[in-house]
């Protein structure tokens, strides 16, 4: 209906006119993007002669921005990829305020907020993560450390020590009697391998090895002969040349704590068929021409037997590793019950460094 509205107007127009017979090229082109066809187009302009690619060429040359009819065609393809480019142009200007807006907060804000979000976020969520996995890997960490701290190794070495007593209602012993006592002292090692127990009750087997050793001072007696007509002097020496065992033991006892980092270990510990051995001389000398004595007499006794004894380690601990003092009480040694007298030597106390790791 528009086109033929206009078609009447336009040839109203040209019959009015007083140039009917031509039209210049840019009505040609007026009409062609109206819309008209070529036959009508002639009969507007009463020129069949008009060549239209001649001319839309020539017009296409001096007037790039005129479209052509195939150009229209196309239009609607390339308002797609206008749409698609407005489309990317948006998001490109979002980009732009969204980094200047960083930008601006990164000035605001001295930098403090990372410019990455979400690796921000994903390094919180990472944090919170093992913040809350850590408790529990400890929590597993240290329940099985202490599933293997139950075993020890332990090992002690220091110093022991020793007594010799004498005693008897000899005639001529007795005044010697108390006056050859003499102390004994030496060394004493212990190994041992202890496990302890849900109730800190603590049981364990070992090796144990002491040696002794020590002397009396030279005393000097005045003695009268039986009928009275002579003094004479005699001297006696005791010496311990060596006081010794070794042998297996067992042992049991009782883990507790002074502080988080001080154990105190109370120890009964039994010696299992442990050998001991005595070696000993007696030094005789007298002022009497006539007498025929021998000036050393040399003993030695063995036996196998139990020693007991009781054990106090004190210990400070450093993780897994303990150091401390081991204050240790051991009755062992040897007894002789005579008819007038009676001899003891036998091992008493002393103090061991300690030396302990837990598995």
């Amino acid at each position: 209906m528009i086109k033929h509205f206009t078609l009447t107007l336009i040839l109203t127009f040209f019959f009015s006119s007083s140039l009917l017979a031509e039209c210049s090229k840019t009505e040609i082109l007026q009409f062609i993007e109206l819309g008209f066809s070529k036959a009508e187009i002639k009969q507007i302009c009463r020129d069949e002669s008009i060549t239209f690619e001649e001319d839309l060429d020539q017009d296409t040359e001096s007037n790039p921005t005129i479209e052509t009819p195939s150009q229209s065609e196309v239009s609607s393809g390339d308002q797609q990829k206008e749409t698609q480019a407005a489309s990317v142009s948006k998001e490109v200007k979002e980009t732009k305020e969204k980094s200047t807006f960083k930008e601006y907060l990164d000035i605001v804000t001295f930098g403090v907020f990372d410019d990455d979000e979400e690796e921000s976020e994903e390094k919180t969520a990472v944090e919170k993560l093992k913040q809350v996995e850590e408790p529990k890997q400890a929590v597993s960490a240290d329940t099985s450390a202490a599933k293997e701290r139950r075993h020890q190794i332990i090992f002690e070495i220091g110093g022991l020590n020793g007594v010799y007593n004498l005693k008897s209602d000899d005639e001529i012993v007795k005044e010697y009697s108390g006056q050859l006592d003499h102390e004994l002292s030496g060394g004493l090692f212990v190994i041992s391998y202890q496990y302890k127990f849900d109730s800190n009750m603590v049981v364990g087997v070992g090796y144990q090895a002491y040696k002794l050793e020590g002397e009396s001072e030279r005393i000097t007696r005045t003695f009268t002969t039986p009928d009275g007509s002579a003094n004479f002097d005699m001297s006696l020496k005791l010496k311990t040349h060596e006081l010794e065992g070794s042998g297996l033991l067992g042992l049991v006892g009782y883990e507790g704590r002074i502080t988080d980092s001080i154990e105190i270990i109370p120890q009964l510990r039994i010696g299992i068929a442990n050998k001991v051995s005595l070696t000993r001389s007696l030094y005789f000398s007298t002022n009497v021409p006539t007498a025929d004595i021998t000036p050393e007499v040399r003993e030695e006794y063995s036996e196998t037997g139990s020693t007991f004894g009781v054990a106090l380690p004190i210990v400070y601990r450093f993780g897994t590793f303990g150091l401390g003092l081991s204050l240790y009480a051991l009755a062992s040694g040897f007894e002789y019950d005579g008819d007038s007298t009676k001899e003891e030597v036998r091992t008493t106390a002393g103090g061991q460094l300690f030396f302990g790791n837990k598995f």
